[in-house]
């Protein structure tokens, strides 16, 4: 679910967004879901039971990840290795994201605000035209972003992920280590500025955009 919201960030493309910075997104290793498949899949199997077990392979309850944070590690990421390039190749000026609540206060500082990161100089000539088309299309992107994201951004809620834990509990030793579920123990500093972002500028944006 973050991460259009992390690209965009990276590309500058969003430097600020309409957040609830204490509020906290549930994020999670996909390997620990997956781990979390197989597990329930085998307890359930031998034990031949009908009926419904739900499994939250959640981290708001265990090990709460703030928005605020969430922005913040990935401002450290990019920061060191910038997918921010214009079309000349050159990297533009990436900044801490700013952080607002009332929808019009946020509409107008992305206007401005992408006005001046292009540094947008109106002279009636096709780059300048093509250039303000551009910031045009980014600001809306932008504020379509935060209509839909808004109800997650400002989101109180928390996942039980108690029978998830039980699963865990269940375990042998050796499967413990093998369908690692301890989502309390995700370092997510580490996670999202190492593995996470490193992960989708990998297999998501396939390198581009980064410098040569």
């Amino acid at each position: 679910m973050a991460d259009p919201l992390i690209l965009s960030y990276g590309r500058v493309n969003l430097p600020s967004f309409l957040v609830n910075p204490e509020a906290v997104i549930d994020m999670i290793p996909v390997v620990m879901v997956v781990n979390a498949i197989i597990a329930a899949m085998a307890k359930h199997g031998i034990a031949g039971k009908p009926g419904i077990k739900v499994y939250h392979v959640g981290s708001s309850a265990v090990n709460p990840l703030p928005l605020g944070d969430l922005f913040k590690h990935s401002y450290e990421h990019f920061i060191c290795s910038p997918i921010n390039m214009d079309t000349e190749g050159k990297t533009v000026d990436m900044k801490e994201m700013k952080i607002f609540s009332p929808m019009d206060d946020f509409s107008s500082h992305m206007q401005t605000e992408i006005v001046q990161q292009r540094r947008l100089t109106i002279s009636g000539n096709k780059a300048s035209q093509r250039l303000e088309r551009k910031c045009k299309m980014i600001v809306e992107h932008a504020i379509n972003l935060a209509r839909v994201y808004q109800p997650y951004m400002f989101f109180r809620g928390r996942f039980d992920n108690s029978n998830t834990h039980n699963l865990m509990e269940g375990m042998s030793e050796e499967e413990m280590k093998r369908f690692r579920l301890d989502v309390e123990n995700v370092d997510w500093e580490d996670y999202i500025t190492n593995i996470h972002i490193s992960g989708l500028k990998k297999h998501v944006m396939k390198g581009r955009g980064m410098p040569k």
